[in-house]
């Protein structure tokens, strides 16, 4: 996936058949290797951001504002916190403490590389559970605090709110298909060395699709949603037996959805064609959202920005 920083001057990404990855500096224009590489997460509060696949995997934000050509993860104040696993999102701290990160039981989501009808698997067990890391600040980087886990039965692929106060995550049905999504408060309280963390249930939405991303007011969740034969009305045909529907049902496709958590409806707010998957959405702090296209029939991809949100409130 791709993430911003949340003034949105760095883009962070995975990229494939590479050595590392790239954090991209708008500013600047400037392109930098970093050595990681994948899931990159930037803190809410601008402090610093995590990088889970390299050497080391958490550098305060200097380490970029200090415009250098290349990242080793090995600068002044980068740490390796091995609690943090992948598919991680990161919070800001509650009442002035410890950040935190968040992982949990997840399934991988390729994007398209091979046509996908079906949103991804919810295959979350009975045993599952989120993974709080609370992350104090140190002033020259950051120490992972002892995790805290929370039973979340056939709950997976969880995201940490900007505020640190929710979660919202995919629940698992029968056959390991998705029935919605759950979203949870999170009531954190010191304890010893670490927090005492509960998540009681907020609301359900029968909704499905992939990892969601949270707005930094917290109002709404964008995901990216399969196209597959019950999306055909929707897109403006007659049914999945339509022919001009065909191409779908063989080249697949993805749309990105946003949804109000007031409300709990989502809203399309992408028209991808047969074999164009828009993927893995994300909000900058001022409201914009950005994505991944994977276009399989052209053979690229890139990234969009949209400021759908910005227009529906």
């Amino acid at each position: 996936w791709t993430r911003s920083s949340a003034d949105g001057r760095f883009v962070a990404h995975g990229v494939a058949n590479v050595p590392g990855s790239y954090v991209i500096d708008l500013q600047r224009d400037a392109e930098l290797p970093i050595d990681a590489q994948y899931d990159p997460a930037f803190f809410p509060d601008h402090s610093g951001f995590m990088f889970p696949g390299g050497p080391r995997n958490t550098c305060p934000i200097s380490v970029l504002t200090s415009n250098p050509t290349s990242i080793s993860m090995t600068e002044l104040g980068c740490s390796q916190n091995e609690e943090v696993g992948l598919y991680q999102h990161v919070g800001r701290s509650l009442d002035g403490g410890d950040l935190f990160a968040l992982d949990s039981q997840f399934v991988s989501d390729d994007g398209g590389k091979l046509p996908t009808l079906d949103d991804p698997l919810a295959s979350f067990t009975g045993a599952a559970h989120a993974t709080f890391t609370p992350l104090l600040a140190t002033g020259d980087g950051f120490a992972a605090r002892p995790r805290v886990e929370v039973a979340t039965p056939f709950e997976g692929d969880a995201v940490l709110a900007p505020s640190s106060r929710l979660t919202i995550d995919r629940l698992a049905g029968p056959g390991d298909r998705q029935l919605g999504y759950v979203l949870r408060a999170v009531a954190a309280t010191p304890a010893g060395s670490s927090y005492d963390i509960a998540i009681p249930e907020i609301a359900r939405y029968c909704v499905t699709g992939g990892k969601p991303a949270f707005s930094y007011d917290e109002r709404w969740i964008a995901f990216h949603h399969y196209i597959g034969p019950e999306d055909a009305a929707d897109l403006g045909f007659s049914g999945p037996g339509d022919p001009g529907f065909a191409p779908y049902l063989s080249l697949g496709g993805a749309n990105l959805y946003v949804m109000d958590l007031s409300t709990g409806i989502p809203q399309r707010i992408t028209n991808m064609h047969p074999g164009q998957y828009a993927l893995y959405p994300h909000f900058r702090s001022d409201g914009w959202l950005y994505g991944e296209v994977r276009d399989g029939q052209a053979g690229r991809e890139y990234t969009i920005a949209s400021e759908a949100v910005r227009v529906l409130e």
